[in-house]
């Protein structure tokens, strides 16, 4: 379940960056797999992920997708957090996916971005949920 719920998000996003392929950028981004990710900041630590979206001129992935079973799913923020933040924001996105293993077969899915809060003086970023569904497992069709 794990590999089918990270292959499906994975693949839809290959063949898009394929529909987009007519402008320059878009173009050129590759999915990256599980490359490991170092962060500029070490206190973030070192992290492979599922999956992961590069541009050929970017140090790091930009997009990051991560699949937990729901005894981690707690993680996915703290991950999100990691990325981005100790990326210093080259990494824009993370998308988590939280697998529950019960009868109701349902998996959370969230996308995190960095967002800046406070005065124009003294702003601060922090990682925020700009999506968050539900979907039943035994809906799911990769295809």
């Amino acid at each position: 379940m794990h590999e089918l719920l990270l292959r499906g998000p994975s693949g839809r996003s290959s063949e898009q960056l394929r529909l987009l392929s007519s402008t320059d950028f878009a173009k050129h981004i590759r999915d990256a797999g599980s490359a490991t990710t170092r962060p500029r900041d070490p206190e973030y630590g070192t992290h492979d992920p599922d999956s992961s979206f590069q541009h050929p001129k970017s140090p790091l992935s930009t997009v990051i997708i991560e699949v937990a079973h729901s005894q981690q799913g707690a993680v996915l923020r703290t991950l999100a957090e990691d990325y981005i933040l100790g990326s210093d924001l080259d990494i824009r996105v993370v998308v988590g996916i939280d697998i529950e293993y019960s009868k109701n077969q349902r998996a959370t899915f969230a996308v995190w971005r960095a967002q800046a809060q406070g005065p124009d003086d003294g702003k601060v970023w922090v990682v925020e949920s700009t999506v968050a569904d539900q979907v039943s497992l035994a809906d799911f069709n990769p295809e």
